[in-house]
């Protein structure tokens, strides 16, 4: 069993994958104030909750967006399953290349989703993932990433929001019935909903008119099955994306078969 974890800005996914089957996928708030202890227990809890013996992980890996909780966390695996966790990186990785000026600056989410979203949807492939920021990542049918569109996320729009107006409260956004809310709370989840579902179809057209051939798109983060409902375009919503292309380049790092694994099941 391969345990993977996805660092992010709001929250961390922690995920269980044996022989390509997702086992679990927990999500717990990143908080840069934990220590090492704090965090592997949360990963002991994690286990313990879906019935699993830790002893069973035979790898880890992380992909991390927070530097400053990178050495943490593979300090809380490495105290909780006596293993060094892989890291993901740009330069390490063979599954996809980049077309971008810097390719250093490519968020390992992003590559993560990449190789995920290629390998079991095909080329060419966008791919939207929905948390603190919405990305929107094209992958073309040479399996190079092009570029990338980033956008506010939803909750964060939401959250600048209410925070600066006096007379808006905090609301969790939820399914929303009609754009036109005939209270405050209605009001505010119409907007986000339509207006951010309004935000992904522009950017989706303008980039489906950059591209040779009609692409695949797939969604995933958190927020993407409240949303991706109300956008005009067709979009499957996969919530394990980032958790099974984490095990595929797990594979692909440690193993110099990894590359040609990506190969047969593209074909």
């Amino acid at each position: 069993m391969i345990l993977t974890v996805n660092i992010a800005n709001s929250h961390i996914s922690i995920g269980c994958v044996d022989q390509e089957n997702v086992l679990f996928l927990e999500r717990i708030f990143s908080d840069p104030h934990k220590t090492d202890l704090e965090y592997s227990v949360d990963l002991l809890n994690a286990f313990r909750l879906h019935g699993l013996n830790r002893e069973e992980i035979t790898g880890a890996v992380i992909s991390c967006v927070v530097p400053q909780l990178l050495s943490v966390f593979s300090d809380a695996v490495e105290r909780l399953f006596s293993l060094k966790p892989c890291i993901i990186s740009g330069e390490k990785q063979q599954l996809i290349r980049f077309k971008t000026e810097n390719p250093a600056e490519v968020g390992s989410n992003l590559i993560v989703n990449a190789v995920s979203a290629s390998a079991l949807y095909g080329l060419p492939v966008i791919v939207i993932d929905m948390s603190t920021a919405t990305t929107v990542t094209v992958i073309d049918e040479t399996r190079t990433l092009t570029g990338a569109a980033i956008l506010p996320g939803m909750q964060t729009s939401m959250d600048a929001l209410t925070g600066g107006a006096a007379q808006l409260s905090q609301t969790n956004i939820s399914a929303a019935l009609t754009a036109l809310g005939r209270t405050t709370e209605q009001s505010l989840n119409g907007g986000a909903i339509y207006g951010n579902a309004g935000m992904i179809d522009g950017i989706l057209d303008r980039i489906e008119k950059e591209l040779s051939e009609p692409p695949k798109i797939v969604a995933t983060g958190r927020i993407s099955r409240i949303l991706i409902p109300y956008c005009r375009h067709e979009i499957v919503i996969d919530e394990t994306l980032t958790v099974r292309g984490l095990a595929m380049l797990y594979e692909d790092m440690s193993s110099p078969r990894g590359a040609a694994s990506l190969e047969r099941r593209q074909a």
